[in-house]
């Protein structure tokens, strides 16, 4: 069943949201410590692309919300334990899929930051020796994976692949919220071997 909620409230980047009817399509929670609502809805005002969109609520009868977040195809969103940070992971397409990072300000207001994705494929490069493999895949995928229990980091999976022979099996690493910066644990480096397919006899078809 749809529902449509008339709203006018300030969104998260301090723009005051036009009175409008957004419709709830997608099933919200509450967060890690009951005190916040994240609810998704489509804006069918026609202004703009990315018209789906994620919304963050005092977890209380009647209180006013932020947009946290708009997209256009799919999201997931995860917050950290101790709820200072989210991560939404967008499913751009069918061949594409990063994560947003974002870091409480104060209440439900969250400020993007940082690059988790640009450093997750930074460390791939490195690691496998092969600057271009990232770019190389017709289909690239950035995957949320879990938070650390103290909040301090979270696990990625990197996943591609442009035909048998050039492929990015599931690739582990963990971004580190106090460097912004990825890296493998001792686990991670063990798991992670064999996982890339690279055949330099050849090019892509």
């Amino acid at each position: 069943m749809l529902i449509f909620v008339s709203v006018s409230i300030t969104t998260a980047d301090s723009e005051q949201k036009p009175k409008t009817v957004l419709e709830r399509f997608k099933d919200g929670f509450v967060s890690p410590l009951k005190d916040i609502r994240l609810r998704y809805f489509i804006d069918n005002s026609g202004n703009q692309q990315d018209n789906r969109e994620i919304w963050l609520y005092p977890n209380k009868k009647g209180a006013k919300g932020l947009r946290l977040y708009s997209f256009e195809r799919d999201t997931d969103t995860f917050f950290s334990p101790d709820e200072q940070w989210v991560v939404v992971n967008d499913h751009v397409g069918s061949t594409n899929s990063f994560t947003a990072l974002f870091n409480r300000i104060e209440g439900v207001k969250y400020s993007r930051i940082g690059d988790p994705n640009a450093s997750a494929q930074h460390l791939l490069e490195q690691e496998s020796g092969i600057p271009e493999i990232w770019e190389m895949f017709h289909h690239r995928y950035f995957i949320f994976r879990e938070w650390s229990t103290d909040s301090k980091s979270f696990v990625m999976a990197l996943h591609g692949y442009a035909d048998r022979d050039y492929s990015l099996d599931t690739w582990l690493c963990t971004f580190d919220l106090q460097t912004m910066k990825a890296y493998l644990t001792p686990e991670q480096r063990g798991r992670n071997k064999g996982a890339i397919h690279f055949d330099r006899s050849r090019k892509i078809e």
